[in-house]
């Protein structure tokens, strides 16, 4: 194998799909420019919310993390500094009518708090990365239970800010 080797698959893919996952990671990168949030000091901002909206339209489990990065890909900060903090958890949908498709669940608001020294570290940032850990309910046991995924399935996350703001008036 080289840097320049190529390896091509053609694969067909019948839906539903019956089958069990444990602790599969997927990333997406988002773009974050905190200048484009708020363009004065940092200092400015006193209180730091990010709301997450989050519906859950799979069976599966997901823990989530973000991590945010500047323009040289230098590492500022996570969204989550307790990995035990039970807002990462995401409990998967269920099939509550008994027709074996699942109802998306539609979670509360999650809201997370930054500290002082997050909003300075992130003042900088151009984007995230976010990281989800998916698992399917039953894959601990043995055998592991088998889920069904369909084509209409989703997940969804609408992140939203709330700030209190300690800004001079004269500036504006």
């Amino acid at each position: 194998v080289t840097d320049s080797s190529e390896y091509k698959v053609l694969m067909e893919l019948f839906l539903p799909l019956n089958c069990y996952a444990d602790n599969v990671v997927v990333k997406d990168t988002l773009d974050f420019v905190f200048n484009d949030f708020y363009a004065k000091p940092p200092e400015e901002i006193k209180r730091l919310i990010l709301r997450l909206n989050i519906t859950n339209g799979f069976p599966l489990n997901v823990k989530i993390q973000a991590y945010y990065f500047d323009e040289n890909d230098v590492l500022l900060d996570s969204l989550f500094q307790d990995l035990q903090d039970p807002a990462r958890f995401i409990p998967a949908a269920t099939d509550g009518d008994g027709d074996g498709r699942v109802e998306p669940r539609k979670l509360g608001p999650i809201e997370v708090e930054l500290s002082r020294q997050q909003i300075d570290n992130i003042s900088s940032s151009s984007y995230m990365v976010v990281y989800y850990n998916l698992t399917t309910p039953g894959a601990d046991r043995n055998p592991p239970e088998n889920v069904q995924f369909y084509m209409d399935y989703f997940f969804e996350i609408l992140i939203g800010a709330i700030a209190e703001l300690d800004v001079n008036s004269t500036d504006y």
